[in-house]
């Protein structure tokens, strides 16, 4: 047989298995920005007077670690990673469009 192939399984016999593409995510909501945003939102406040930008919150929400996030201890916040699966860019046009940036 040809190096690397068995002989034996459906792919040296042609028949690759396709697996069906994983169903696409469901629609982020005003609610999931209130449940999640707010923490870091409202800690970000208390510590320099002003809101996070929404490249900050879609770090956040897809648990991209930035520097600032230290003194802020946003790693133990609730909502930090929860959004880790999904595409950065569509959490930052999100995020931009809840803060109406």
């Amino acid at each position: 047989s040809e190096q690397g192939r068995c002989g034996h399984c459906s792919v040296c016999y042609g028949h690759p298995v396709k697996l069906p593409d994983a169903p696409p995510p469901p629609e982020l909501t005003a609610a999931d920005f209130q449940r999640y945003a707010t923490p870091l939102i409202e800690r970000h406040i208390e510590q320099f007077g002003q809101p996070p930008n929404a490249q900050r919150l879609a770090h956040f929400l897809c648990g991209l670690t930035m520097p600032i996030f230290t003194p802020l201890k946003a790693r133990g916040l609730n909502g930090f990673a929860v959004f880790e699966q999904r595409a950065y860019p569509e959490v930052r046009e999100w995020a931009e469009a809840m803060l109406g940036q």
